[in-house]
Parts: structure tokens; C-alpha cells; sequence
């Protein structure tokens, strides 16, 4: 299957005729995202101004980025988050030196719109009852949960399917979830909120750095690093993240795993001592129950070995 041609994606504005928009609500509970595109760009070029068919965001890594929207312009930096709706004229400007960012194309469920056919779409603006609701911009942290759920995304340059696009579309569930609990409540709840965020940040964060060389991290002490009792932590590591504590540990495994099985020098052993396993008939089972084959046949996919 051929990359996605980015023109399908959105149409310079110049060469688009401003319609009414038609207002599709949906509840936050019937968001179930898919994913179009997920792709990490480097470099120091502006953008035109454009309107895009689908929701999509930014996730700045390096540099900074102007989005011009609806008369105003926003600025993001490092770990700041753009979201920028449907058909709603835009224009994205690079600022000075390079910038390095995640994009991510996607729609918020399937048939919303009710065309799959991003260009022959008719415009539409998503609008969420419960007063629930999406920000323009979002500041994040590096140990944030959506920063570590979105870099998790792989690359996808065509509408994933099958396993793949279940994982995708799942990690981009948990992501959404997050920015909504972001976005809602009065200053009391946003203020719990904060500080909730900020211990499970401390749980991630010490997850991503300790996950290859403690085998016998656990629960409890993610728990203990959070200080919250083990019942608390879980109930708020899954609403965080989208994900139970011990299979985002593996999930952070498995993940630094695949990076290691590129290196065809690496027995199957040596990757996965390296990367948080005892012994490689336990790191085989778990890799082949998030990835759904084996380490050797993965690397054999990813090498062109036979």
C-alpha cells in the first residue's frame, strides 16, 4: 500500500471555498479514535495556510511552532501539545532553528464523520456533551503520560490495520481520555487533578528509567514512588495512562526490546537481559503476547531475513 499523499490530508486554503460547517455531538464515552496517520517530522520549513480534514495534533520535541487559528496565534515549545480541529483554517509556522515534533492525523471515531474519504468530505466541527471539551493547547512535562503514550506511537504513514491498528487506536484512546481530564473541572478539581498527574508522572518516570534494570520492579513500589497505597495508584495509573502499572512496564520492555533486535549482532538473550527479562524463554512469551510473534521473527521482518 502506497504512503498517505498529504494533500489528502488537508487543502491549501487558497484553493477552498468556505462552507458552513455541520455540527456533529457526540458524548465523551463514544470516543473511539482512529488513527490516519503518526509520524515524527525534523526540520525548519513553514507551513501554508491550509485547512485539514480530520482532527489532528502537534507534540513539540525541539524548537518551537506558531499555529495561526481562528485570529489568534498560539505558541508551543518543547513537551506542548497543538490540537488542531477540522476544517478550520490554519496556518503553522516554524519558529527559529530546527523543530522536531510528533503529528498525529486521526478521526474521533469511526464514521464520524459518516465519509471515510478524507477529501470528499463536507465540513463538519465536533462539539461534546457533558460539557466536556478539547484545549487548543496543552503544556505538558517529558514524564507526562501522554508525552510517553504518544512517542510509543509507531510510525504509520497508511491507515494501520489488523493488531497494529488496535494498538495505534488504543494508545491514541488513553491519549484523548487524558486531554479531556485536562480540559475539564473548575479550578478545585483541576488543582487535584495536578497534583494526581504529578504523582503518577513520578510513577512513569521512574518506570522509564528503571524498568530494564530492576526484573523484580513491581506495583508496590511504583506505588511507594508515587506514595499513594497500591489499590489508590492502580485505580489512577490506568485513568492516567490508559494502561494497568505492570503491563506499561512491559509495554516499555517490549518497546526498548524492538529497538535492540534491530542490532542483528544481539542474541535473543542478550536483548532481553538487557531490557528488564531474567532469562529469554520469559521475554519471548511476553514479547509474543504484546506483538503477537516471536523476537526472531520479528527481527527477521525488520532485517528482511528469511
Amino acid at each position: 500500500m502506497a504512503k498517505i499523499d498529504l494533500k489528502y490530508l488537508y487543502a491549501f486554503t487558497c484553493d477552498w471555498v468556505p462552507r458552513p460547517r455541520r455540527a456533529i455531538e457526540m458524548a465523551p464515552a463514544q470516543v473511539a479514535p482512529v488513527l490516519h496517520l503518526a509520524a515524527r517530522w525534523r526540520g525548519d520549513a513553514a507551513g501554508s495556510d491550509r485547512i485539514v480534514f480530520d482532527h489532528m495534533f502537534w507534540l513539540m520535541l525541539e524548537g518551537e511552532m506558531f499555529l495561526k487559528m481562528d485570529g489568534e496565534t498560539t505558541r508551543a515549545g518543547p513537551y506542548e501539545l497543538l490540537l488542531v480541529p477540522p476544517f478550520v483554517p490554519n496556518q503553522e509556522i516554524g519558529g527559529p532553528g530546527v523543530r522536531a515534533f510528533i503529528g498525529v492525523h486521526f478521526d474521533l471515531a469511526y464514521g464520524v464523520p459518516d465519509s471515510g474519504v478524507l477529501r470528499e468530505r463536507a465540513p463538519y466541527e465536533v462539539t461534546f456533551s457533558e460539557g466536556a471539551k478539547l484545549q487548543t493547547k496543552y503544556t505538558l512535562s517529558p514524564s507526562h503520560p501522554i508525552v510517553t503514550l504518544a512517542e510509543s506511537l509507531p510510525l504509520v504513514m497508511v491507515p494501520p490495520s489488523g493488531q497494529l491498528a488496535m494498538e495505534c487506536n488504543t494508545t491514541l484512546h488513553s491519549i484523548l481520555t487524558q486531554l479531556f481530564r485536562i480540559s475539564g473541572g473548575n479550578e478545585v478539581s483541576r488543582a487535584r487533578q495536578s497534583k494526581q498527574n504529578a504523582l503518577i508522572a513520578r510513577a512513569v518516570l521512574y518506570a522509564q528509567e528503571h524498568c530494564r534494570k530492576e526484573v523484580d520492579l513491581s506495583v508496590e513500589d511504583l506505588a511507594e514512588v508515587a506514595d499513594l497505597s497500591r489499590s489508590r495508584f492502580e485505580y489512577l495509573f490506568r485513568m492516567e495512562t490508559g494502561f494497568a502499572p505492570m503491563a506499561f512496564v512491559r509495554k516499555l520492555r517490549i518497546d526498548h526490546a524492538k529497538m535492540l533486535l534491530a542490532e542483528v549482532e544481539r542474541t535473543i538473550k542478550e536483548v532481553a537481559l538487557a531490557s528488564g527479562y531474567r532469562e529469554s524463554f520469559g521475554f519471548s512469551r511476553a514479547f509474543k503476547k504484546v506483538v503477537g510473534c516471536s523476537p526472531t521473527e520479528f527481527r527477521n521482518q525488520k532485517t528482511g531475513q528469511v
